[in-house]
């Protein structure tokens, strides 16, 4: 009987410790789920229908810029070129929603990813006359994005949706006709 008793008290111990093991396995790894949890921040913090000019210099120096005045886009560098409106509306869709998928602080180099020399400078201005501009620099194809920074902001790259690059990646005659 005695025996019975002890071997009875060694299998409730084990119980209680396999019962205290999973309770911590289980709320570890809650944590570490609500840890992983991605909360897309975006690159420009607006709506395509609050964007007012929208402006962009590729690395050899071609400019495009369009202003949109009472809802009607214009090509700001001779206002008397037909804009095609639903291009320069898919335009400023681009620019909008772009989630940043990584941010990497502190950098000192910008060369590794290819904003030492960026790609495309793109400037977005607000009804308001807020404009937030963006460096572009190489394609991460890995990660499936495209690194950024803030303009006057180097020490911060984010990893973003490539369709802000994919928005600019156009020639003038892409938006007239």
């Amino acid at each position: 009987m005695k025996k019975k008793m002890t071997v009875l008290l060694f299998a409730l111990g084990v119980l209680c410790v396999l019962t205290g093991v999973f309770f911590l396995v289980k709320s570890r790894s809650a944590a570490y789920e609500e840890e992983q949890k991605v909360n897309y921040d975006t690159l420009i913090d607006l709506t395509a229908n609050k964007i007012a000019r929208i402006e962009w210099e590729t690395s050899d120096g071609e400019k495009l810029a369009f202003a949109r005045e009472s809802g009607e886009w214009k090509y700001e560098y001779d206002e008397a070129l037909k804009v095609d409106q639903e291009k320069a509306n898919l335009l400023a869709s681009g620019m909008t929603g772009v989630s940043v998928y990584q941010v990497i602080p502190d950098v000192t180099d910008l060369a590794p990813y290819g904003l030492d020399a960026p790609v495309y400078k793109i400037s977005v201005t607000d009804r308001d006359g807020t404009t937030t501009t963006v460096l572009i620099g190489d394609n991460n194809e890995t990660a499936g994005s495209v690194y950024a920074i803030y303009e006057g902001e180097p020490d911060t790259v984010y990893s973003v949706q490539p369709s802000i690059k994919a928005a600019v990646e156009k020639k003038l005659s892409d938006f007239t006709g």
